[in-house]
């Protein structure tokens, strides 16, 4: 990284403020100089992610993810370095940064985006009268084909190659695009044909993929891009990039299976709603949502496809801490025919009506298996069977006592036929093959030093840090050296050699409580890593003079040996 960039992301350090930033992901509270949430990295139930203001990096001390809000947003919204740089810069009102004094190649995935948006540049010129009429007739207006930039592929599929061939834009990045497709007899076809276009956006707003629906007759009706480097379809939501807000601010996401339910909703006026794009929901989507609101809610039909929707739904949201409303239209009309026969009102209504899922299921599966003696046995079976799956069971508990209202039944009896699953308990780090006090020695004045800096010279005069056991702590208490000899004080932000293990134990140590490095802490530890040295250099000369022959050497050594024997004796 060149000298200007790193004055660059100081001065977008100081102009950027990590918690507002967080704060838009993660529910942050105050806890004494930090902030503090749950963490959007891994499942958790405690708050364990910590922001420091302060020092303008966070830490989570359960799964360890930790950075600087540079490094937040690259991990959250999978970002690349200069993306992440390029949106804050935009946030703080700074020129865009200069990357290099001169350009810099294209990566693989901005060939990619690149192909994906002349692509969809080409489908948006396609579209045909016949095409706007069959949208205006699906209720479309044409700010909505602009804001959702809706396109159409021809028939012939030669027209897209030959323009995408004019921009100059290369066949192998339309293939690994998923734009185009090679066939069995090796030909190279267009991947839509004959369909309109919906293009499907990244958390940022850029075209990563499509989603065609066919125009006329045809099998499949729906069509999705492959995944490919830029586009995984189980990792996205339609269209998450202007639904984002609009979830936010109602603290709720409501999901639909089809691009035009999505589409009609968002253009009536209900700006949180987006589209699973008619495939199962999954843990990647669930953890999209829990980004920006607690509760979501699904459109499912009253049948075995919804029952199926419903029981997912259960299991994946548990696992995020999201409550969970299923939304049922009896009459098997789609949200955006509910939209365009009784307005944005008639999607209010069933949005304020939305059951809770175990009513749902249970209600399903009685009429199906009857609402009898016999009966309510075979649900109450199948509906703990869906229970047992929810990760957590205080929430299962309740849906037990929940059944137990339902089907007119003593919740108790069904307690005894409940036997949650023993959650998993996390993988214990793998531990340092040294001794433990030793190892929490070399923590607390490697943490000392990053966070009283004026301790430094005071334990580099006592202690020799090449005998850190952990070279981890060593690589991090030289960072620390060397910015406080040069400026007064560590920032780890600019610790870029780090590795990802390292950095974060680094912020690990520096959002520790600042109460364990008092004066006395540190002079004990001093006096312990002193003690382990003497230790190791007599193990070490103690090895030696069993094979030292040399009657003068071994005289020397044995002297040597005794003095630091003494020395031990005296602490």
């Amino acid at each position: 990284m060149m000298k200007d960039l790193k004055d660059y992301i100081d001065e977008l350090h100081e102009k950027v403020d990590i918690v507002s930033t967080i704060n838009r992901y993660v529910k942050l509270k105050k806890r004494g100089r930090n902030y503090v949430g749950l963490c959007p990295f891994h499942e958790e139930k405690t708050p364990s992610f910590v922001v420091s203001p302060e020092k303008q990096i966070f830490h989570c001390f359960g799964c360890g993810a930790s950075g600087d809000v540079i490094k937040f947003l690259m991990k959250i919204d999978g970002m690349d370095f200069k993306e992440a740089i390029t949106i804050l810069a935009q946030d703080a009102g700074m020129p865009l940064p200069t990357f290099s004094g001169k350009k810099t190649d294209k990566t693989e995935k901005d060939n990619l985006r690149g192909a994906v948006q002349a692509a969809s540049n080409f489908f948006q010129e396609q579209i045909t009268k016949d095409i706007l009429l069959y949208l205006e007739q699906r209720g479309v207006t044409k700010e909505s084909i602009e804001k959702f930039q809706i396109g159409y592929a021809p028939p012939n599929g030669e027209k897209l190659i030959t323009a995408m061939e004019k921009k100059g834009i290369s066949q192998n990045s339309l293939l690994a695009a998923g734009v185009l497709k090679k066939m069995d007899d090796g030909k190279i076809k267009s991947y839509f044909r004959n369909r309109i276009i919906f293009p499907i956006f990244d958390i940022q707003g850029r075209i990563v993929a499509f989603g065609g629906r066919i125009f006329g007759k045809g099998e499949p009706k729906y069509l999705n891009s492959p995944d490919t480097p830029i586009f995984l379809k189980g990792n996205l939501l339609y269209p998450i990039n202007i639904a984002k807000e609009g979830i936010r601010k109602e603290k709720q996401a409501i999901i639909v299976e089809g691009y035009f339910d999505a589409l009609i909703l968002h253009q009536s006026g209900i700006q949180n709603v987006v589209s699973s794009m008619g495939t199962s929901f999954t843990d990647a989507q669930a953890g999209l949502i829990k980004r920006y609101a607690d509760n979501v809610c699904f459109f499912y039909d009253d049948d075995e496809g919804g029952r199926k929707g419903a029981e997912r739904a259960v299991e994946i949201c548990s696992k995020k801490n999201l409550t969970v409303k299923i939304i049922v239209e009896g009459s098997g009309h789609d949200p955006d025919e509910i939209v365009l026969k009784k307005g944005k009102d008639g999607i209010l209504e069933l949005i304020d009506n939305a059951k809770d899922p175990l009513d749902f299921i249970t209600s399903f599966e009685l009429k199906i298996e009857g609402n009898n003696p016999s009966g309510k046995g075979r649900v109450a079976k199948k509906v703990l069977e869906i229970i047992d799956k929810i990760s957590n069971k205080v929430e299962a508990y309740e849906y037990i006592k929940q059944l137990g209202t339902i089907l007119n039944i003593d919740p108790s009896i069904l307690f005894t036929q409940y036997t949650p699953i023993p959650t998993k308990s996390r993988r214990q780090r793998e531990k340092l093959n040294v001794n433990n006090i030793m190892s929490n020695t070399e923590k607390l004045l490697t943490q000392a030093v990053i966070q009283r800096p004026e301790t430094l010279y005071k334990i580099i005069e006592k202690v020799d840090i090449n005998y850190f056991p952990d070279s981890r702590h060593r690589k991090i208490f030289n960072h620390a050296k060397k910015d406080i000899e040069k400026k007064g004080i560590p920032d780890i932000r600019n610790w870029d050699d780090l590795t990802e293990d390292e950095f974060s134990l680094a912020t690990a140590l520096s959002m520790e409580d600042p109460s364990l490095v008092s004066d006395e802490a540190v002079g004990q530890a001093i006096k312990r890593m002193n003690n382990y040295i003497m230790q190791s250099e007599a193990q070490e000369l103690y090895n030696e003079i069993k094979e030292t022959k040399d009657e003068n050497e071994l005289r020397k050594k044995l002297e040597k040996y005794q003095q630091i024997i003494e020395k031990l004796k005296k602490r």
